[in-house]
């Protein structure tokens, strides 16, 4: 039987959704895991929710784990998370360090989910360019498909360092909306370099971009790009993104630098 199933990306907690005609047939729900631990304070948090059948409507239901902790696996310290609303679990206290690594565990249904992640070394966002102008149509950043809207191309002006290799992922912000378009550098072939590549952002003139540049470790790239393939095919069927979690879990497991830059768009 034909049916429409939506492919639903999360990126920094926000969804977006891409339309794709196939024959499928109605598969069992997932776990949804969407855990970040942030070098900034008050920025860590694990949200837990369901995967929908293909007739469910939205939203994705929210689930109450057992128990929710992530581990300093370099100073054995361990942060237990509560449930600040629903399937959304935060600790104060919980504020990532460069270097260190971290273990995520989530029980639910008497069932562990866990996935482990490395905070690399911060690279320091030092300033965002605009290069040349507004353009009409032509679809948004990586992801974000085609559409009449404006867009722009915005450079984050970065070094990047020599001695690691180096992933980055880019949280922009429009004015007061997380954009659910997946922005990703890696420093092959430029490290070591002045970072001279742009995100082509959909943006229009006095637009403010807020833009959060994220060390990320490897596992997250791959994750990160396998979503962004996932987005941007336009004939197979969507398979899941590589995520670094267990127990067929979707979703991902992010520790991360955050470094961050604003630019009004002329």
């Amino acid at each position: 039987m034909k049916k429409y199933i939506f492919l639903f990306i999360i990126v920094g907690f926000i969804s977006c959704e891409k339309e794709i005609d196939v024959d499928i047939d109605d598969s069992e729900s997932n776990i949804v895991i969407e855990a970040n631990v942030s070098t900034l304070i008050n920025s860590s948090k694990v949200k837990i929710s369901r995967s929908l059948n293909l007739d469910d409507p939205l939203p994705y239901p929210t689930v109450s784990a057992t128990l929710v902790s992530i581990t300093d696996i370099t100073n054995e310290e361990v942060y237990i998370l509560l449930e600040t609303e629903g399937g959304i679990y935060q600790n104060p206290e919980l504020q990532g360090i460069e270097g260190h690594t971290y273990s995520l565990s989530v029980t639910i249904d008497d069932i562990i989910y866990s996935a482990s992640s490395t905070i690399p070394q911060l690279v320091v966002l030092e300033n965002l360019e605009q290069a040349g102008e507004v353009s009409s149509g032509g679809g948004g950043g990586p992801g974000g498909g085609f559409s009449d809207n404006d867009n722009v191309e915005v450079i984050p002006d970065y070094i990047d360092p020599e001695e690691f290799t180096n992933y980055y992922q880019f949280i922009v912000t429009r004015n007061d909306s997380i954009l659910g378009d997946v922005f990703i550098h890696s420093d092959f072939a430029f490290n070591g370099l002045q970072n001279s590549r742009s995100l082509n952002i959909e943006a229009g003139i006095s637009d403010v971009l807020t833009i959060d540049m994220q060390c990320v470790d490897e596992a997250v790239y791959d994750y990160l790009l396998s979503l962004n393939e996932n987005i941007n095919q336009s004939s197979a069927t969507p398979a899941n993104p590589l995520s670094n979690l267990n127990n067929n879990a979707l979703g991902y497991f992010k520790a991360h630098t955050s470094s961050m830059g604003v630019i009004t768009i002329e």
